[in-house]
């Protein structure tokens, strides 16, 4: 299973099915949280029904590791802070040069 409390819109284009994915999407809070079977649905494209006893058994364990989670996270300063630096930017082909030009992510 796959939750997500939080959505912001991608790189996706208007035309795309899913308007959360849209770039212009604002940063979404969801509860409760959006829950997928990455098993069975991969694309995430059907979110599991809230009132199903599937989303009930699953977001019971996810929410009692995240409670776990977060008594001992400590949260670091937010990279999204950092600017558009392209020097910033993860590279999909890390050993290419010069960086970051010959950077391709697809």
């Amino acid at each position: 299973f796959k939750a997500h409390f939080w959505t912001q819109g991608s790189h996706c284009r208007p035309s795309y099915h899913d308007q959360d994915c849209w770039a212009a999407t604002p940063l979404t809070y969801h509860n409760p949280p959006l829950l997928f079977h990455v098993e069975k649905d991969a694309k995430e494209r059907d979110p599991i029904k809230s009132l199903s006893p599937e989303f009930k058994m699953a977001i019971e364990q996810i929410m009692s590791i995240v409670t776990e989670h977060n008594k001992t996270m400590t949260f670091g300063e937010p990279m999204m802070d950092a600017g558009s630096d392209v020097k910033l930017f993860p590279c999909c082909s890390p050993s290419c040069s010069p960086r970051p030009h010959c950077c391709e992510c697809q």
